[in-house]
């Protein structure tokens, strides 16, 4: 009798523990919520001012509007004699209205002006550095500066086959999250 009763116990705390599951499903739903969103903003990331400094060196300064800017410019560099160097300096701004994440510029080196084939930047002579940005992030209408050094190594005892140096400057930007 005993044992019977334990089992009716049982019994019941079971369908009792089902009848709660059953209502909470009954009672619980699905929320399901339509909508459209809409993004807006422009992400416009550009070089907007390139001036070069030449220590025995000529270095063609390429002319960037102000107001529209340029993804990339081309600069070529005509180095004298060991130890000589250019440092170009350059204006990145954000025009438009999403924030961005810079990377160091990238240098891709040619052989000559009208870019027939590309050339490694830097040698045993001659070296060109891409140097860092700064501030790397850029908030919508703000600026960021850097350099790009080109030097003939002043411990160089070799002349070059080709002292002058044909390169375009390229900014690599993305939108910051």
């Amino acid at each position: 009798m005993k044992n019977m009763y334990g089992k009716s116990i049982l019994v019941g705390a079971i369908i009792g523990v089902l009848a709660v599951g059953v209502s909470f499903a009954a009672f619980s739903a699905t929320l399901t919520v339509n909508g459209t969103a809409t993004l807006s903003g422009d992400f416009n990331v550009k070089f907007t001012a390139v001036s070069a400094s030449d220590t025995k060196a000529t270095t063609s300064t390429p002319t960037i509007s102000s107001d529209t800017g340029v993804l990339s410019f081309d600069v070529s560099t005509e180095l004298e004699e060991p130890g000589s160097q250019s440092v170009i300096s350059y204006t990145i701004s954000n025009l438009g209205t999403i924030g961005a994440t810079l990377a160091t510029p990238s240098i891709t080196c040619y052989s000559d002006a009208l870019k027939e084939s590309q050339i490694e930047c830097s040698d045993t002579n001659i070296s060109i550095n891409a140097g860092t940005v700064s501030p790397t992030s850029l908030a919508a209408s703000n600026t960021a500066t850097g350099t790009i050094t080109v030097k003939w190594e002043s411990t160089s005892t070799e002349v070059p086959e080709q002292t002058e140096r044909y390169y375009t400057v390229t900014i690599n930007a993305n939108q910051a999250s």
